[in-house]
């Protein structure tokens, strides 16, 4: 019996691969932002994020030529590994292509490494406006959407944080700052979660703004840079690396998506109940 099932699970790769190299990303083909080539920053969480969840969409924007840089708000030291992990993001952004000098990574009490501290909008903004002021080229913003596709809480913080940014109740000129057309990365149900190239054919929105898509060319490009991230490499990780559909393909929302109701009658973040998805280790 173990060796049918393994001869049936080696036969449904075999057809997905068929399927992928003979129709290609039908019946969900690749869509760029609708944004003239410029310059990209993608704001993160911890190192590690931009090559387990937004790799297609790094990958695809080099590809096009744009200049991408990665702000990434906490340096990951909830194990004590953090001035290791902030060299492996440096590392995973030079196998991308985007160059180690376009990674910056902050190291803020304020914002620990936590599944189960939210962040408070204030140091989030603090730092994304103090970037911006220094990088005044940005035309494209990039963050997770609300439920974080891992439902981390840290990952969760970051679009409430944005959208806080632009309501009349923030009354400083900084929270103020007009931000860059900004757009969140759609996270999946659990099962369209974990199928690989298949993700090709199973879109999670029917018109996004943005559907960005990986040969197998660059999907192994993806796994080089997710192996930059030596000290996170557990059994798990190689799991995902196999058959995360955010290894292969990424839609994206505008911010604007995320209601300004749900901010105004959500509390603040640290008394905010944790995100209904469940986190899974940064899965």
């Amino acid at each position: 019996m173990p060796r049918i099932r393994a001869r049936a699970v080696l036969l449904l790769a075999a057809l997905g691969l068929a399927l992928f190299v003979l129709y290609g990303p039908l019946p969900s083909p690749s869509l760029p932002f609708p944004h003239p080539t410029g310059t990209a920053v993608l704001l993160t969480a911890h190192p590690d994020d931009e090559s387990m969840f937004f790799a297609p969409t790094l990958l695809s924007l080099v590809s096009a030529g744009w200049e991408v840089w990665v702000l990434c708000l906490s340096v990951g030291d909830a194990e004590g590994l953090g001035g290791v992990r902030r060299g492996e993001l440096a590392d995973a952004a030079e196998v991308m292509g985007l160059g180690r000098e376009r990674v910056q990574v902050v190291d803020d009490p304020r914002l620990p490494d936590s599944m189960t501290t939210s962040w408070e909008p204030e140091p989030i903004l603090e730092h994304l406006h103090s970037f911006l002021k220094t990088h005044e080229n940005i035309t494209l913003l990039l963050t997770f959407d609300e439920r974080g596709v891992s439902g981390h809480v840290n990952h969760a913080s970051l679009p409430l944080a944005l959208l806080s940014s632009q309501s009349p109740s923030h009354s400083t000129a900084e929270s103020q700052q007009q931000l860059p057309p900004s757009y969140m990365l759609l996270s999946s149900p659990l099962t369209p979660k974990f199928i690989a190239l298949f993700a090709w054919f199973v879109p999670l929105h029917s018109s996004p703004t943005a559907r960005l898509s990986l040969s197998i060319e660059q999907y192994a490009q993806a796994v080089r840079a997710m192996l930059a991230h030596r000290s996170q490499m557990l059994w798990f990780r190689w799991l995902y690396v196999a058959f995360s559909r955010y290894m292969w393909v990424n839609e994206w929302v505008p911010l604007s998506a995320l209601s300004a109701a749900a901010t105004s009658t959500t509390p603040r973040p640290s008394e905010q109940p944790k995100p209904p998805q469940e986190p899974i280790r940064e899965l």
